[in-house]
């Protein structure tokens, strides 16, 4: 009915975008075949062996000679997340490690990726559950900690009445234009 035209067919799903409905469709619905358990072995094996011969850059065709039982986007998240040589660190973080993950929120926000390469051995998702982990024990220095609560707590405000103001003078969100780098919903011929 709508083909791939995602910014109408976001018009028929409410609190989802375009970009939102397009990967939607293509990581979890456009295959209902694919494979979601957990990773084999003898997959982990191939997979290795797959980069080694052909490198990083086109995770399609991975999947194709690991015959497409899982997205491209599985391949590339288990590369990156458990099975690349960069990731050389998986126990507990250091002190220096947890001061300096401080220090790199204060500066970035919730830019993971960005953060990462701050750390060597240390994946975005580590960082953001490490960063997360603190917050609950209550690890985090109280100035810090009441940033991101203040922040959650005008999300909050905001559902229940439309007539607020966001104070950004903290600098929390002074990169926020740049997290999109150019991305428009409504622009068709991106897809």
């Amino acid at each position: 009915m709508y083909g791939t035209n995602w910014p109408t067919i976001a018009e028929q799903m409410p609190g989802r975008d375009a970009k939102q409905c397009a990967d939607r469709w293509n990581h979890h619905l456009k295959h209902p075949a694919i494979k979601k358990e957990p990773f084999t072995q003898e997959e982990d094996n191939r997979l290795k062996e797959l980069v080694a011969k052909h490198g990083t850059k086109n995770w399609s065709f991975i999947a194709k000679q690991m015959g497409n039982e899982r997205a491209p986007r599985s391949y590339r998240e288990r590369w990156v997340n458990n099975l690349s040589l960069d990731i050389t660190k998986k126990g507990p973080f250091t002190q220096e490690e947890d001061e300096l993950l401080m220090q790199k929120f204060q500066e970035f926000g919730t830019k993971w990726t960005t953060i990462a390469k701050y750390f060597s051995g240390r994946i975005p998702t580590s960082l953001k559950n490490r960063y997360d982990q603190m917050l609950r024990k209550g690890t985090i220095p109280v100035t810090q900690k009441q940033v991101v609560q203040q922040n959650l707590q005008v999300i909050d405000n905001t559902k229940d009445n439309t007539d607020f103001e966001f104070d950004f003078s903290d600098g929390m969100f002074d990169s926020f234009d740049n997290d999109y780098n150019g991305y428009d919903p409504f622009d068709q011929n991106q897809f």
